[in-house]
């Protein structure tokens, strides 16, 4: 068995994997980086693995997805050293919410042109939420709404946030509004090509969840696992924002970086070091 994004595999989880084999055999393969996001719930699986000299490891040592000035940020940031800014990776600071926003705004239409992927990475909901509404009233004004669900118009980033057999899609893909039929919407996902959605796969009336969301701005949670040309990627400033948050935002981009950050937050990103470091792992090897 493979496991993903072994990195975020709680205590929990992995309990629940053993039981289900128990007395049967089994093989694990961990496929992770440990200098990713760390569980969200309880315990420490894989960096527990990583450190021990009892199980048999083999090391990407090359980066496939990001260019040289990307991996030397990310690297700098493993270390806890500032990221040198230069034309690939850019560092522009803030002040207040309102010009966060207009400089959300900028560098997204800016580095969207020509349809480049481009997408915005942040923390809180509050940032996420704020962001999505902003940048579709900017950009899908006068554009074709969707008559099954008229939060979307056609030209819509989205990200779908359920694991779907019949649709073929899991939890994060993202795409773009393409289309429409009396009783559907039509994305084209960027992974997993042209999928045709009903009402009842977009939202759950009765109990308020929604499966397709807007998608010009993401958490870093939501955005692990995927890759984009452009990550624009919000550094605020409290505990969460840590040095495997950074991490793993700034490697979701494969072309540039753009960090937006008030004056001294990415400092002390740095300065909290990993989260992993501090959670109470629950077993040992």
């Amino acid at each position: 068995m493979h496991i993903d994004e072994a990195s975020m595999v709680d205590l929990q989880s992995m309990f629940r994997i053993l039981t289900v084999f128990e007395n049967r055999p089994l093989r694990l393969v961990f496929i992770g980086d440990w200098a990713q996001l760390a569980p969200v719930g309880i315990g420490l699986i894989y960096h527990k693995l990583v450190q021990s000299d009892v199980i048999p490891k083999v090391e990407l040592t090359i980066n496939f997805r990001s260019n040289t000035a990307i991996v030397d940020a990310a690297e700098n940031i493993k270390k806890g050293i500032y990221p040198e800014a230069n034309n690939t990776v850019q560092i522009l600071e803030y002040e207040s919410n309102e010009q966060l926003q207009e400089l959300l705004q900028r560098q997204y239409y800016l580095h969207t042109f020509n349809d480049n992927e481009a997408y915005i990475i942040a923390a809180r909901i509050k940032t996420v939420s704020e962001s999505n509404t902003a940048l579709h009233r900017f950009l899908s004004s006068g554009c074709e709404v969707i008559k099954i669900a008229p939060q979307f118009r056609v030209g819509d980033k989205v990200i779908y946030k359920k694991n779907d057999k019949d649709l073929g899609l899991v939890n994060g893909s993202t795409g773009t509004v393409i289309g429409q039929t009396h009783d559907t919407i039509i994305v084209n996902f960027s992974i997993e090509g042209q999928a045709t959605l009903t009402k009842e796969q977009i939202q759950n009336d009765s109990n308020g969840i929604y499966m397709l969301q807007h998608a010009y701005a993401m958490t870093c949670h939501s955005s692990q696992g995927s890759e984009f040309n452009v990550a624009i990627v919000v550094v605020e400033n409290f505990a969460l924002v840590e040095r495997s948050w950074l991490y793993t935002a700034v490697t979701r981009a494969k072309q540039k970086v753009v960090l937006l950050a008030k004056k001294g937050a990415i400092q002390n990103v740095l300065d909290r070091g990993f989260r992993f470091e501090k959670i109470s792992v629950g077993f040992k090897i």
